[in-house]
């Protein structure tokens, strides 16, 4: 993949919405730890740094960032050669540069580049991967502060330059959770029925919180074949006789759901999902007679 590849990328608007801003009026604060630091250098002079500057980027983690999508290691060599710019996003926030000094006391600049804490734990393992972002980390610098910089960067062993800011991201968009009267179950033939027309996909996955468990859930596209209008996911709640105090949050990977004191799930989606402000864009609703949970999501145009 090549640097104009990484532009291209970082031209998505997709992307672009989990920049730092001083729009708070739909954000959250977010504090990261730290997971290690880059250094490299200005290949040109600006009108306010000179050519040569040192430049740290301390690239730090936070599961409140937007997941980008779960890739195992095949699958991301073979969206790496063919250039899949949807499976390659990875959203990153940025904070503003700031001056500071290296170990021999000389002038430098940092900035704090913050993704998902599963990206930056692949890093760890994987270093294909650590590279890729590591560069897409160093593109999304330049396109954001107006500097051209050294793709010859290495890694210094640091935790991390100096202390680690906040950052301030979108807000999840948080459909509403609308709750439909009691009705008898289904029979376990219209089950079966409906599982076999719409070969959907079961998961358990791990809680997010030690006391919480996580539900079963399904999701099925509409249409089943090709590229989806939208994906339905039907989570079980037995037990739950209202959702009232749950808490539904969607990212483009990612639905996230919780309803203390019970269950909490973090669902990995097979498409991205469209995160727009609208109702048509995705809908819940829970039937209390069934005790299922069902979201519809639209998925993202190409």
């Amino acid at each position: 993949m090549t640097e104009q590849d990484l532009e291209t990328l970082l031209a998505n608007p997709e992307l672009n919405k989990f920049r730092n801003s001083s729009d708070s009026s739909n954000r959250i604060e977010v504090m990261p730890k730290p997971a290690f630091v880059v250094k490299t250098h200005l290949t040109q002079k600006t009108d306010t740094y000179p050519k040569d500057l040192k430049l740290f980027i301390n690239l730090c983690q936070s599961p409140e960032i937007p997941a980008p999508a779960p890739l195992s290691s095949e699958e991301f060599e073979i969206a790496y050669a063919q250039e899949d710019e949807e499976k390659l996003k990875v959203p990153i926030s940025l904070n503003e540069l700031k001056p500071d000094v290296d170990k021999a006391g000389r002038t430098c600049i940092v900035i704090d580049a913050c993704v998902h804490s599963s990206a930056a734990s692949r890093c760890e393992d994987f270093r294909e991967y650590r590279d890729f972002l590591v560069r897409l980390v160093i593109s999304h610098v330049e396109n954001r502060c107006g500097v051209k910089l050294s793709r010859d960067y290495v890694l210094p062993k640091l935790r991390s330059k100096g202390t680690l800011r906040p950052h301030l991201v979108a807000r999840p968009r948080r459909p509403v959770i609308e709750e439909s009267s009691p009705s008898p179950p289904a029979t376990s033939a219209s089950n079966a029925s409906h599982t076999s027309s719409q070969n959907p996909t079961s998961n358990t996955v791990r809680p997010i919180r030690a006391k919480l468990r996580a539900p079963t859930y399904r999701v099925t596209c509409e249409p089943p074949d090709g590229r989806p209008e939208y994906m339905v996911i039907e989570i079980d709640l037995p037990g739950a006789n209202t959702t009232a105090s749950a808490t539904l949050d969607l990212e483009p990977h990612r639905l996230i759901f919780t309803l203390p004191p019970t269950y909490s799930l973090e669902a990995a989606l097979p498409w991205p999902a469209d995160t727009a402000e609208s109702e048509e864009a995705a809908g819940a609703e829970f039937d209390r007679g069934k005790r299922v949970l069902t979201v519809t999501v639209r998925v993202l145009e190409e």
